[in-house]
């Protein structure tokens, strides 16, 4: 339960809402005073706060019953909330932002990740994130319908790629997942496919564990495009280049793992 807070403290309110309460929100609101959307959205990170203060306070009691309580209505809450967000709030905002200040904003998150939260938080949180969900059985983000989509759409699969349950596999996915959330930040990319990314990247390396090459490959094309700041302009090179990459690694993998 504490590392579960730990995260909703840290990733969830410190660096989610911190960027869009001190950022976006503010740059919204400069336009139009008194922006309906980012109003409800303050008073819902309000009122997740408060579960997040019941369900610690639930803990250092021992009060299991009022813990669940607590996090069942921050569960509802944050359900609501995020729906708001991707179907309402971000494409308002996608609308009334020019590229100038799209890029202003970008980097303003990276300031907030690296300067205030430090290198290394995000990797921390998504590893204590998977340990949790291997230890209550929930299943990881990787084996989601969302990645399979997308792995469908990419990579022209048949049937889905094995998941593999050893623990290295799960740390390769943690230490990937930012990384493809970078990519997307630092290029501008707002191609949905971005988002899962590396997902697919880890999918792919699991289907063929002995393919080193070319998990390497992708590696290196992922940290190049994260390391290499580049300008606006190549934001729609970077996605071809990726999910040619993509395609190429399912071109040299065997028929039956369902690569096609």
């Amino acid at each position: 339960a504490r590392d579960a807070l730990d995260i909703l403290r840290t990733f969830a309110d410190r660096c989610h809402h911190g960027k869009e309460e001190d950022i976006l929100f503010p740059a919204l609101e400069a336009q139009v005073p008194g922006f309906a959307p980012t109003q409800v959205m303050r008073a819902e990170h309000v009122d997740g706060r408060a579960l997040i203060r019941a369900m610690g306070e639930a803990v250092a009691r021992g009060d299991a019953e009022a813990f669940a309580r607590a996090a069942n209505g921050y569960v509802a809450l944050l359900r609501d909330h995020i729906g708001k967000e991707d179907n309402i709030l971000f494409r308002i905002a996608q609308a009334m932002l020019t590229p100038e200040q799209d890029a202003a904003i970008l980097d303003a998150y990276r300031r907030i990740e690296h300067d205030d939260l430090g290198d290394g938080t995000h990797q921390r949180m998504l590893a204590t994130a998977d340990r949790l969900a291997q230890h209550h059985g929930v299943r990881c983000a990787s084996a989601d319908a969302q990645t399979w989509a997308l792995l469908t759409a990419v990579c022209d699969c048949a049937t889905p790629p094995p998941t593999p349950a050893d623990a290295a596999w799960r740390v390769q996915l943690a230490a990937a997942l930012p990384l493809a959330a970078k990519v997307a930040r630092v290029h501008g990319v707002r191609h949905p496919a971005m988002a899962t990314l590396a997902e697919a990247v880890a999918a792919l390396a699991a289907s063929r564990d002995d393919d080193l090459d070319a998990h390497a490959a992708l590696g290196r094309r992922l940290a190049e495009l994260s390391d290499g700041f580049r300008p606006w302009s190549s934001a729609c090179a970077t996605v071809h280049q990726l999910f040619h990459g993509l395609r190429g690694v399912a071109a040299a993998l065997p028929v039956p793992h369902g690569l096609v």
